[in-house]
């Protein structure tokens, strides 16, 4: 039901203005939402609950004119309102036939609240709207009606998960109700129920949650081991403190002692590892909010945990909203799949959620954000390439041989330097440079990946590059001049083959020009690749394995050598 619901849309709702449908409008599993403070990120979350939670809706009903739902139509949706053995009506021909035409299909409802009068009870009810429901001819209406009731009469199996911007866990009296409250309340008497409750896994607190922790935090710390033990509060008082046992001479540390972001990251585990099995709820039925999780974390330990909720996210089929003022995320989940980043601004006294996709949008947020173009400075380490098409490559390559453990956005950050200005700039430390522009300067961790563009073995390496290289190398860092011509000539020739199906009998050699290649092997492929070399690279991406990646010149040795300079940076 949750991987279906793809918009939630409101009308005059807090600061969203009446007669003006805002919302989420392109759910994903992981949804950043950023903005200024009183942009309207929490109140956006507050849909979420009023959309699958029948008392929420209910009690908030005043305060809003509209709820509409969109949802993506299913093969199982279709087959319980359009029936195989009827036919007529409003609809000519088979029913069936009809509704099967519209599976995959987006379908907006409107939401209201049926109250029984005898008993009081609450339900769901769905009903047609003509917004955005083009597709959808007001003359099967009847159907659509019955359609948006079967919809709405299952929202109230999806749940919904928060955890405030003010949060904190502190010592508790003994209580076994389980149940945790956004401000991190619950949360000691949470974690001690399942270490000494026979009905309650223990393991999922000792070793999973606490090898989640480790893997988020390290090399900050290392911790050994979880517990929870009674402490005297006054005479006669006691309750309960989760200790956290860390490697070396530090020991045995109660959670009250530590900073608010190892806190903050307990919660989120607490979340994920242990709500779902007090709610007997599969991960891929709830919806998790989690609002500025990156107050009082260190940019590197937002990295972490960012890296650790999309993955985790992904891997438990899940739906995540972030709210957030931090400028991470748009590194890190800019362009992916399943990540949707939407910028609340202010316009024109309307608050207005927009799904960023190009340049303009993210930079529209940073400058919301107030955030600086030395911002770069808090990066882990930077790898500088010449353009785009590089920067692919060069994360496909780290992927593969890191086998997936190094992301760009965590560990490391890419940067064009565009090959044409590499004579404008200088690794030097310790002489003047005169006009020459540091690149440490942006960042003390820099490797830099430059093309060799030679066009046999024995064309020589200009002075530009030769420097570059003696000056990266002085401070113990990578300076790759690629081993042929330039990088697409690291592309194996079976990925070309495998791209276009097609045994090629001429090699692709080291100091080909690829456009040339590609234009023999196919009139107007070579031309095609010269007017969107960015295309091309999504294209070839999928053929590059790791077995012919290591047969292929100087790859493997060179990107082993990057991938340990970027552990390097990690620590």
């Amino acid at each position: 039901m949750l991987k279906e619901l793809r918009s939630i849309y409101i009308d005059g709702y807090k600061c969203f203005s009446k007669g003006n449908y805002v919302g989420l409008e392109d759910i994903k599993q992981l949804n950043v939402l950023i903005g200024r403070n009183n942009s309207g990120k929490s109140s956006l979350l507050d849909l979420l609950s009023f959309a699958v939670d029948v008392n929420e809706f209910f009690n908030n009903k005043f305060s809003f004119q509209q709820l509409i739902i969109g949802f993506e139509l299913t093969g199982e949706v279709i087959k319980r309102v359009f029936k195989s053995n009827t036919a007529g009506g409003s609809i000519l021909g088979n029913h069936y036939t009809f509704g099967e035409g519209f599976i995959g299909k987006l379908f907006h409802l409107e939401l209201i609240i049926e109250q029984q009068s005898y008993s009081g009870r609450k339900s769901f009810t769905g009903r047609y709207t003509a917004f955005k429901n083009e597709e959808f001819p007001i003359r099967q209406k009847e159907h659509w009606d019955r359609l948006a009731n079967t919809i709405a009469s299952q929202l109230s199996s999806i749940l919904v998960l928060r955890l405030g911007a003010e949060r904190n866990i502190v010592p508790e009296a003994e209580d076994k109700k389980q149940v945790l409250l956004s401000n991190g309340d619950g949360a000691t008497n949470i974690i001690n129920n399942f270490i000494n409750l026979s009905t309650l896994d223990s393991k999922l607190v000792e070793q999973k949650l606490l090898t989640s922790l480790n893997e988020i935090i390290y090399p900050d710390a290392v911790f050994t081991d979880i517990v929870v033990q009674q402490v005297e509060y006054g005479e006669n008082l006691y309750k309960w403190e989760i200790f956290l046992e860390e490697e070396g001479e530090k020991g045995r540390i109660p959670l009250s002692k530590s900073g608010s972001g190892l806190k903050t990251i307990i919660l989120v585990l607490i979340q994920f590892l242990l709500m779902p099995v007090i709610h007997k709820k599969d991960p891929s039925e709830i919806i998790f909010a989690l609002e500025e999780l990156e107050n009082n974390l260190h940019p590197s330990l937002q990295r972490s945990l960012f890296s650790f909720i999309y993955n985790w996210a992904i891997e438990n089929k899940t739906t995540v909203f972030l709210t957030t003022h931090s400028h991470i995320p748009i590194n890190m989940f800019s362009g992916l799949e399943n990540a949707s980043i939407v910028h609340l601004r202010n316009i024109d006294n309307n608050i207005v959620p927009k799904v960023t996709l190009n340049y303009q949008d993210s930079t529209s947020i940073l400058q919301d954000l107030d955030v600086k173009a030395s911002d770069l400075l808090q990066s882990n380490g930077i790898i500088w390439v010449e353009g785009p098409t590089d920067r692919m490559y060069i994360n496909k390559w780290i992927e593969i041989f890191s086998n997936g453990k190094l992301k760009e956005g965590v560990q490391y950050q890419v940067v064009y330097y565009g090959g044409r200005l590499l004579s404008h700039f200088s690794a030097e430390t310790e002489q003047e440079q005169g006009d020459l522009i540091n690149l440490l300067l942006t960042n003390r961790n820099s490797a830099i990946l430059i093309d060799s563009d030679k066009r046999s073995r024995n064309t020589p390496i200009n002075n530009t590059k030769k420097r570059i290289k003696q000056e990266f190398e002085g401070i113990g860092t990578l300076a790759w001049i690629t081993k042929g011509k330039e990088i697409e000539n690291y592309i194996p020739q079976s990925a070309i083959e495998s791209l276009y199906d097609k045994r090629i009998n001429t090699e692709f050699t080291s100091y080909m020009n690829i456009k040339d290649y590609l234009e023999k092997l196919k009139r107007g492929t070579g031309i095609s690749y010269e007017r969107n070399k960015v295309a091309f690279a999504k294209k070839i991406m999928p053929f590059l394995t790791k077995e012919d990646l290591e047969r292929t010149l100087d790859l493997k040795q060179k990107v082993k050598e990057l991938i340990s300079i970027i552990n390097k940076w990690n620590n």
